[in-house]
């Protein structure tokens, strides 16, 4: 917990950091300092105000408490908000509303934070009998300044989980239905069953939310769990290699991310022989077009004065993909944004098509006139 560390995060391109469970008060207090001091934001832990159903209801003088959490942590400068509960059963949203609630009538400059489970939760954790049911129940009982979940799909010692753009459709819809911004928690070590991704993996993970509009991307974990783990950096602090890959992937993100936090979704398609679970082909009538069948992902964004913007993301993280992009004949300019600057440079158009080149797992920002 030394301001040094603190440093290393803000220079790998990071805004915000999330709470150790492990914790007290005065170390969030630190946290925060420390934040301060690096031109970060903290989030502070106050998991015990909605405990898991199977620990028993919520302490009587929850409100009581939730009035102390405001009165120790809200006015320090770093403080983003507060970090509610984690992987949540249903049972649990009517008590996440009513201290959501109460945070917003105490202190209503902050944010409170939840995040859910996964699609491949069972039944028993998820409380409802569909993903689809929870997602909805949280999003109309707790009401949350945003939706946030974690999805983990680079499996150690049994094949990698098929299902993480399944999952985005979800929850994109959700959020869509309700207007509320999507967060997604993405894998960056190797914990118990789950292996570390590459580099090319990373991207995928990251760029692929872009894609359906995520505003808001974290890593589980920057630190490792335990001191025999390995994670972005190590026990001690010092940059491990996705260190260096991170920080070069969190610049990129934080352009592209500028310029695609006020636009809106609008659709998101596939190409390729296999189509991801409960993902859709662009359909043959759409005003864009791919030749052949490479393995894409795109987002299709309008912004708010109604321009167009395209996300293509190669779903191959082994190899760099070509895509041959086509256009009607009324679009005249396609241009592509720099991954470094943000600046859109103009693409040549052949008969109405472009090509561009995508490394493994990687997506560029397209404008469309």
């Amino acid at each position: 917990n030394r301001v040094e560390h603190y440093q290393r995060i803000r220079e790998a391109h990071f805004d915000l950091v999330l709470p150790s469970y492990r914790n007290d008060d005065e170390q969030q207090l630190m946290m925060l300092d420390h934040c301060q001091a690096t031109g970060l934001r903290g989030v502070v832990n106050v998991k015990r105000l909605a405990p898991p159903v199977a620990e028993g209801p919520p302490p009587s003088n929850w409100k009581e408490l939730v009035q102390a959490a405001v009165h120790r942590f809200s006015q320090h400068p770093a403080l983003y908000g507060y970090m509610v509960r984690d992987e949540p059963s249903a049972q649990a949203f009517p008590q996440l509303g009513r201290v959501t609630r109460e945070f917003e009538k105490l202190d209503a400059e902050h944010k409170t934070c939840v995040n859910l489970f996964p699609i491949y939760a069972s039944e028993e954790q998820l409380g409802t009998d569909t993903y689809e049911s929870y997602l909805e129940q949280y999003l109309k009982t707790v009401k949350p300044p945003a939706l946030c979940y974690d999805h983990y799909p680079f499996m150690l010692h049994t094949e990698d989980r098929q299902d993480f753009f399944q999952n985005l459709e979800l929850a994109r819809a959700s959020c869509l239905k309700h207007d509320t911004p999507l967060w997604i928690v993405v894998l960056s070590n190797w914990w118990q069953h789950f292996r570390t991704p590459t580099d090319a993996e990373l991207r995928w993970q990251t760029y692929g939310a872009l894609t359906y509009g995520v505003k808001g991307i974290a890593y589980f974990t920057y630190w490792p769990v335990k001191e025999d783990y390995a994670a972005v950096v190590d026990y001690s602090g010092s940059p491990q290699p996705l260190y260096h890959s991170i920080k070069k992937l969190n610049a990129e993100l934080s352009v592209l991310g500028r310029k695609l936090a006020t636009m809106k979704s609008v659709a998101v398609f596939h190409f390729g022989k296999d189509i991801p679970i409960g993902c859709h082909r662009l359909p043959e009538d759409s005003w864009l077009g791919v030749t052949g069948d490479p393995p894409l992902a795109i987002g299709l964004f309008h912004n708010n004065a109604g321009d167009k913007f395209v996300l293509v993301t190669n779903r191959n993280t082994k190899q760099v993909e070509t895509a041959a992009l086509q256009f009607p004949a009324s679009v005249t300019r396609v241009s592509m944004a720099d991954s470094t600057t943000g600046e859109f440079h103009h693409l040549e158009l052949r008969d109405h098509t472009c090509q561009i080149k995508l490394p493994a797992g990687t997506g560029v920002l397209l404008s469309v006139k």
